[in-house]
């Protein structure tokens, strides 16, 4: 079997819920990034590090990438949940984004709006703008990877900085 250059291979990438997943599928691929994507399934390090450790066992992955949403947390409790499974993996480029509020914040940005890690409820901001133009947010993995598609990458990179964070990352050599 060929052996890849790390940065050809495939990133793997938890996501906390199917929404995530819809959008970071967008995102990933704007950036030409190759990414499998997990859903972690509950808010345990414990589960985390399991699928983390069954998929490696089938698979090397040049990077890890865990997105853990803020939503009502602190940003203390979620970098503590973050540092417990990246303590456990065995992986020399494993990372942790804490994407502020919700994936909608990243959506938010690359519709032009500035610091949209700063709006309380992301969710209900970005439906009341879908209802202004006749629309509805319904938070499905389908309705997300839409509006990723739709969204200003560039631009939603400035505008966030938890998404320029995660950017960075997929980039990296």
């Amino acid at each position: 079997m060929e052996h890849q250059k790390p940065n050809k291979m495939q990133h793997l990438i938890l996501v906390e819920g199917p929404s995530d997943k819809g959008a970071i599928q967008k995102i990933t691929e704007k950036l030409n990034a190759k990414a499998k994507i997990l859903l972690m399934e509950g808010n345990r390090p414990k589960k985390a590090i399991r699928l983390i450790r069954a998929e490696l066992a089938r698979k090397a992955y040049s990077k890890i990438i865990i997105l853990k949403d803020l939503h009502k947390s602190t940003e203390k409790t979620i970098k503590e949940k973050i540092s417990k499974i990246i303590k456990n993996i065995n992986h020399k480029n494993i990372h942790g984004v804490i994407v502020k509020r919700s994936i909608e914040s990243w959506l938010l940005a690359g519709m032009g709006i500035k610091n949209p890690e700063n709006i309380l409820d992301p969710e209900e901001h970005l439906d009341n703008i879908l209802r202004r133009k006749g629309k509805i947010y319904i938070k499905s993995p389908i309705t997300t990877k839409k509006l990723a598609n739709n969204i200003n990458l560039q631009q939603a990179i400035q505008n966030s900085k938890t998404l320029k964070q995660f950017t960075e990352i997929i980039k990296d050599p």
